[in-house]
């Protein structure tokens, strides 16, 4: 059963320097009510989205004290994107729309395109290995000839993402962790993989504390040694490592990573992309870091930020994905 169903819904993403202003009424007695706003601020006056997918605008007003809640959000094509009361944009369908934000007779626009579905002549790529959760009894188990996963210390057996589907939960500790041997065969002369792929449903719960997504190069007795986690999601709910990028996620909400690195260890790029937002955009990386050896964890860090994460299917590719790709897995395979 293909769990991703759940995201035929709408997948709400929220800027984190916009978090202010999604939480606008929270602070409702900091804003001086009787200033006049003489100008709002846009961070962006152009956004892409996806179709059924969301995006939000960051702005203010100024002066920053006058009253947020004035700002109005209205859309000239609703049937092409929609905006709420606090800037968050849903693609409806593919064309362009301008949203306008008004208050005390200023008015700013944004230029919407929303994107179309996939490119039909795409093929959806086949996984190298499948891992679903779904066995209660043997939640390890893989598709196929996927080797059974490695399920270390503290993880339990969860419902997933939708009825009838299975997740696991791993608790916070360096002790508990999801070691997956892969199986993808290593590049020609090297002791690893350059070029590979992966997808990863995953919510998680603590807020201000890290939760690390994967890991690939940890000590293992291999020779291999390393003691910091590869993505996360930081504090303020950004995603990254070591530079992080918005929009921010919720916590408890189910989400899809796709992450796809290729190159050598020393000028390898890699992309990334949750519920079909790219966040990492051929982002070089310079160290063996990303690149894959024999094996690798799922919410391990060794520094202990690794605060708990549930699991409800893991995929591998033995390339890197394309966007094309990654586009026709978001909106096609996994149909969110």
């Amino acid at each position: 059963m293909n769990k991703i169903n759940i995201f035929k819904g709408i997948c709400a993403l929220v800027c984190a320097a916009a978090l202010c202003a999604c939480n606008k009424y929270a602070d409702y007695d900091y804003f001086d009510r009787s200033a006049t706003i003489t100008d709002i601020y846009l961070q962006q006056t152009s956004v892409s989205v996806e179709k059924r997918s969301t995006a939000s605008i960051t702005y203010w007003p100024i002066p920053a004290n006058a009253d947020l809640t004035k700002i109005v959000w209205t859309t000239s094509d609703p049937s092409i994107a929609t905006v709420s009361e606090w800037g968050n944009i849903t693609g409806v369908s593919a064309g362009t729309a301008v949203l306008t934000a008004s208050a005390d007779g200023i008015t700013k626009t944004v230029n919407v395109t929303v994107l179309g579905n996939p490119d039909p002549t795409v093929p959806i790529p086949a996984p190298f290995a499948v891992w679903t959760f779904d066995d209660t009894d043997d939640p390890a188990k893989g598709e196929g000839s996927a080797a059974p996963l490695g399920l270390m210390g503290d993880i339990k057996s969860i419902s997933g993402p939708e009825a009838g589907d299975n997740a696991v939960h791993i608790a916070h500790g360096i002790d508990n962790y999801i070691n997956v041997v892969h199986g993808i065969p290593f590049t020609a002369g090297k002791d690893y993989v350059e070029d590979w792929s992966m997808v990863l449903v995953f919510r998680y719960y603590d807020l201000g504390q890290y939760k690390c997504l994967f890991q690939t190069w940890f000590p293992d007795g291999s020779g291999h040694g390393g003691t910091d986690g590869d993505l996360f999601i930081n504090k303020s709910e950004a995603f990254g490592c070591g530079t992080y990028f918005g929009p921010a996620l919720t916590n408890g909400q189910w989400y899809i990573l796709i992450f796809s690195r290729q190159g050598s260890k020393d000028g390898g790029t890699m992309n990334s992309w949750i519920n079909a937002v790219q966040y990492h955009d051929n982002f070089v990386n310079t160290d063996i870091k990303y690149s894959l050896p024999s094996h690798f964890a799922i919410s391990l860090d060794e520094d202990g930020e690794d605060y708990p994460i549930d699991v409800a299917e893991l995929r591998v590719y033995d390339h890197a994905l394309t966007p094309e790709e990654a586009y026709a897995i978001n909106f096609e395979y996994l149909k969110y």
